[in-house]
């Protein structure tokens, strides 16, 4: 399951979190072929709590972990996907958070994890 934990956020009321979340989650569909997100039962979507409020909306960090191993002809691909992803999960942030300074790190797929999922 793929997993985008965002840090950092400035306090924000539950419809604002709520439209975020939307946002993201289309961020996360759009990318499907390397994310195989179809709908929101395929991801995670973490808004941790942070425990300092100095500073909070100024330094925004994006984490997608948990790609699924995919077969590409080509290596560049993958990463072109990767990059792709992360651009579109940034933008989405830097809209709902113009002012703030936003990075996106997407993790490469890890085909040595096993995932036990009831399944």
């Amino acid at each position: 399951m793929v997993r985008l934990d965002i840090v950092n956020l400035p306090k924000l009321s539950q419809e604002e979190i709520e439209r975020l979340f939307s946002d993201l989650l289309c961020a996360l569909m759009d990318q499907a072929p390397i994310t195989r997100v179809y709908s929101e039962k395929d991801e995670l979507i973490h808004f941790p709590p942070d425990q300092m409020e100095y500073g909070l909306g100024k330094e925004i960090l994006a984490e997608v972990t948990g790609l699924p191993v995919i077969n590409l002809t080509r290596k560049e691909s993958e990463i072109e996907r990767r990059k792709a992803l992360g651009n579109s999960i940034r933008q989405v942030l830097v809209n709902h958070f113009p002012q703030a300074n936003v990075e996106c790190k997407v993790y490469p797929p890890n085909p040595d994890i096993i995932v036990c999922n009831g399944d």
